[in-house]
């Protein structure tokens, strides 16, 4: 019976870290917008973000992010931005 408890608790400890160290970008927009995600030292990624929903990418040692033409650098401590107009914006 402990071994379930166990389980479960380290299941939801992991479920926390993980969302913890995501960037969470929220598309304000009505239009579905695909961003391309490059973790500093790792492989580019497309995303689609559906027009008003979040999506999380994982950016814990920074990250750069193309939407459209425009590339943004963002730092491991920012934790959420927008998608308002077709642009990024943070808080």
């Amino acid at each position: 019976m402990r071994a379930h408890l166990l389980v479960a608790a380290t299941l939801a400890l992991a479920a926390t870290v993980t969302s913890a160290n995501a960037l969470s970008i929220v598309n304000t927009d009505k239009a579905n917008h695909a961003i391309m995600a490059t973790p500093n030292g790792g492989k580019t990624h497309e995303f689609v973000i559906k027009a008003r929903h979040t999506g999380h990418i994982s950016c814990t040692k920074g990250c750069e992010l193309q939407l459209g033409v425009a590339k943004t650098h963002f730092d491991g401590k920012v934790h959420k931005i927008w998608i308002k107009g077709g642009k990024f914006v943070s808080a």
